[in-house]
């Protein structure tokens, strides 16, 4: 039911007009739900949101159903960041690039190229959408070279440069 003054829900028409709760008690949802919003957790051990796994060097959190954020990565020479990433079975899409801190809040001044060790190139795959500020920077001015590939919709390279799709914007 719509409140008449802005086409709007009211919180108790919203509330009176949509039930929560699960299928086993009879309750109808407007949408269909996925079939994995259905099911249970099969351990305590599958990951939440911004909860941290590691795989090779490089560590990751889920930023969405099957999507991560690299948000470490400990390795020296060429970094590169792969367009998938597997943990626990599980095969996530590799969308996101920026520093989480210690209460996993992420934070756009931090590089995920941690103090220690040295990154001299960077790879970024075509499955890349956010970059955030700084998140490649060099702690020890190594880093000479910066690769995209050529079907990221929203970053391009040139000359080891990076650009914002189009060479529109200067980036690193």
């Amino acid at each position: 039911r719509l409140d008449g003054n802005a086409g709007q829900y009211t919180p108790a028409t919203f509330l009176q007009t949509h039930v929560f709760s699960t299928p086993d008690s009879g309750a109808t949802f407007l949408y269909p739900l996925p079939a994995r919003a259905a099911s249970a957790y099969s351990s305590e051990e599958q990951l939440t949101l911004r909860k941290p796994f590691s795989v090779e060097g490089l560590t990751y959190v889920p930023i969405g159903f099957d999507r991560v954020q690299l948000v470490r990565a400990e390795v020296n020479g060429l970094l590169t960041v792969p367009e998938t990433v597997t943990y626990n079975g599980r095969t996530y899409t590799v969308v996101a690039i920026g520093a989480m801190d210690a209460e996993g809040y992420f934070d756009t001044w931090e590089s995920v190229i941690p103090a220690g060790y040295s990154v001299t190139a960077i790879t970024l795959p075509k499955t890349l959408h956010v970059l955030w500020d700084n998140a490649l920077g060099s702690p020890d001015g190594a880093l000479t070279s910066v690769t995209v590939d050529a079907a990221n919709p929203f970053f391009d390279s040139l000359d080891g440069v990076l650009f914002t799709e189009g060479l529109h914007t200067l980036l690193l």
